[in-house]
């Protein structure tokens, strides 16, 4: 607030800083959040990031893909509708889903289905701000896995 009490507002453009090599983050609650669960002694968070890994979505390592935005993920296609991105989203949901079930040997949380998680994980992946590490923390909150670490 300035002295006659007015209200200055900054606006900042994000391409432009992007374009720059600038790099503003500004972490939600949830992304501090999944940031701090984030853990190698998690299965669900290591098994995420290793089939995103084994298909070639991400390319670090488990420490390093932490804070990777869905929109670094090799599916994840900017010049694309809105539309095809979910369309891309939900392949991959489903491919995750799938592989949590069967080769994970996972079962669902009280209150999930298939219909349901696949439904909120596409909807993560639809969204390019998220990060590895939220995607990660959800896959732990929906699926109940017979071993962890």
């Amino acid at each position: 607030m300035t002295e006659n009490g007015n209200v200055s507002l900054i606006h900042i453009d994000r391409k432009s800083l992007s374009e720059r090599g600038d790099i503003i983050f500004m972490a939600t609650s949830d992304q501090k959040s999944a940031k701090d669960r984030y853990s190698g002694n998690n299965v669900a968070h290591t098994d995420t990031w290793g089939y995103l890994f084994d298909w070639e979505e991400v390319d670090r390592n488990f420490k390093d893909a932490r804070d990777l935005a869905i929109k670094r993920f090799a599916f994840f296609n900017n010049a694309q509708s809105p539309e095809g991105r979910k369309a891309d989203a939900l392949l991959l949901a489903a491919k995750l889903d799938r592989a949590f079930r069967k080769e994970s040997a996972a079962t669902y949380e009280d209150g999930w289905n298939r219909g349901k998680a696949v439904n909120d994980i596409t909807e993560t992946l639809a969204d390019g701000e998220k990060l590895l590490c939220e995607l990660a923390v959800q896959m732990d909150d929906i699926f109940k896995l017979p071993i962890e670490k």
